[in-house]
């Protein structure tokens, strides 16, 4: 009650709501009833990072999910439904800091290793511009999130050309066309459907030049969300 109230004092008094999409409106409104005076859609930005060359996790095709390793990215769904679908996975994100969820990652770790080198891997924490290089090889992309605002790596894997699977959560689905040949939506932990998105998605293959790739440089670039930030904080351009 208190803290609503806050939240709805802050919101109302503000001289500009940024949005990371035109809904959240309504959503703040049904959170704590803010009418809110003026708002602008200012969608999270996919930076602009130049791919570093790094070697592949295995020698053909495979599918990346970039996240850290948490209960609320669900890797182990991810790892048990790429391992269905009989398709190599590998894992690039870090643990999470200070022993939090220290039981997941530890069954993580070891079914990593239990589905075998040939099957699996996790990469670890890398540099983003290695991150990226991942990208630039992956076939299908895939994050499997209880909830999200975005998930950025699933904009970020699709601007380089992979096909993207993820959970039907948060704004990706809207930003990144919902009705896309190349997004395969999901319910959270629904591994069946997670198992028939991954093989749906690895049917389609990359697309580098693609429909999906410019959607993302055009409307999550940095060239295409800084105006509208500046617009919000009225900077001239």
């Amino acid at each position: 009650g208190d803290l609503l109230a806050r939240a709805r004092t802050v919101l109302e008094a503000a001289d500009c709501v940024l949005l990371a999409a035109p809904g959240e409106a309504e959503l703040l409104r049904r959170w704590c009833g803010a009418e809110l005076v003026r708002t602008a859609v200012v969608p999270p930005a996919v930076p602009e990072i130049a791919p570093a060359p790094v070697a592949p996790p295995f020698p053909r095709d495979f599918v990346l999910s970039v996240g850290r390793i948490e209960p609320l990215k669900n890797p182990l769904l991810s790892l048990a439904a790429a391992l269905r679908a009989k398709l190599p996975i590998a894992f690039a994100g870090a643990l999470p800091p200070r022993g939090r969820h220290l039981l997941h990652s530890r069954r993580f770790k070891r079914e990593v290793d239990a589905a075998g080198r040939g099957h699996a891997r996790w990469l670890g924490a890398l540099p983003a511009d290695q991150v990226r290089g991942l990208m630039q090889q992956a076939r299908v992309h895939v994050l499997a999130s209880w909830t999200e605002v975005l998930g950025r790596s699933t904009a970020e894997a699709a601007l380089h050309g992979a096909a993207v699977v993820l959970t039907d959560v948060g704004h990706a689905p809207e930003l990144l066309g919902r009705d896309d040949p190349r997004v395969f939506l999901v319910e959270p932990g629904d591994e069946d459907g997670l198992v028939r998105a991954l093989r749906a998605a690895w049917a389609v293959g990359r697309a580098p030049d693609g429909a999906l790739a410019q959607r993302v440089a055009e409307r999550l670039s940095w060239t295409a969300v800084a105006p509208a930030l500046l617009d919000a904080w009225g900077i001239p351009r």
